[in-house]
């Protein structure tokens, strides 16, 4: 009943807010309309791109958690001296990015693909808050204290992508702003959407009968109360 009445709040007072975001944005983009293709671009031009090399990037993620606090810098300095960041491309390498813990050696490890694009930056912020909260986890004697859900572990994650923006001109000089937008933008539309998905889960698991075209009705109908401008 506390979750259904938050959803309600955020199609009362959330939703209009991110739909006055979303028409910007297709002003912007200058379209006439958005489509679920255009979700993905902030601005006509593109994304914001890092600049440097992906080993200037990991030198800048090192920088910015010695400065951000004397933990942080510890668990950075931790990950690099141990070759802990598996995150530079390869030709054979498996796709996508995740950060695991390999408890034998009290170790986080983050595996991930540098393409040149914010989404490396990303990697520096989001799944080091992952790795992050491992590293500070270790310290429990008792493993089971550290197996935390994955609504918890992405607070840990998200937050650590906002508590790192001030740094952000270490990665994308001049476009340093751009991403900050872009990076608000992308927060402000997650909200409307997870409880999008959060419903629909509240419908099918209630419902296990449906047909794969009520379903697909029930998705449209969400749809359109969360994010009315596609």
């Amino acid at each position: 009943e506390d979750i259904e009445n938050f959803r309600k709040q955020i199609k009362k007072d959330w939703v209009p807010f991110a739909e006055k975001m979303w028409e910007n944005r297709r002003k912007r983009l200058g379209l006439a309309k958005l489509y679920h293709m255009d979700e993905g671009l902030s601005f006509p031009e593109g994304s914001p791109k890092p600049s440097g090399t992906p080993e200037e990037i990991l030198k800048s993620g090192q920088e910015m958690y010695e400065e951000l606090s004397p933990e942080t810098k510890e668990f950075f300095d931790f990950m690099m001296d141990n070759e802990l960041l598996d995150v530079f491309g390869r030709k054979t390498k498996a796709v996508g990015g995740y950060m695991t813990y390999i408890p034998d050696y009290k170790a986080p490890f983050i595996f991930a693909n540098f393409n040149g694009t914010s989404g490396d930056v990303d990697v520096m912020t989001h799944e080091c808050g992952h790795a992050f909260q491992g590293y500070l986890a270790a310290a429990d004697p008792i493993r089971e204290h550290a197996d935390i859900g994955m609504e918890t572990a992405e607070i840990h994650s998200m937050s650590m992508e906002f508590f790192t923006e001030p740094w952000m001109n270490l990665f994308f000089k001049e476009e340093a702003d751009t991403y900050r937008q872009m990076h608000l933008e992308d927060a402000i539309a997650f909200i409307p959407y997870g409880c999008m998905v959060d419903e629909f889960q509240h419908i099918v698991y209630s419902n296990p009968d449906l047909t794969p075209d009520e379903r697909h009705a029930a998705w449209k109908k969400l749809e359109e109360e969360y994010k009315p401008h596609l």
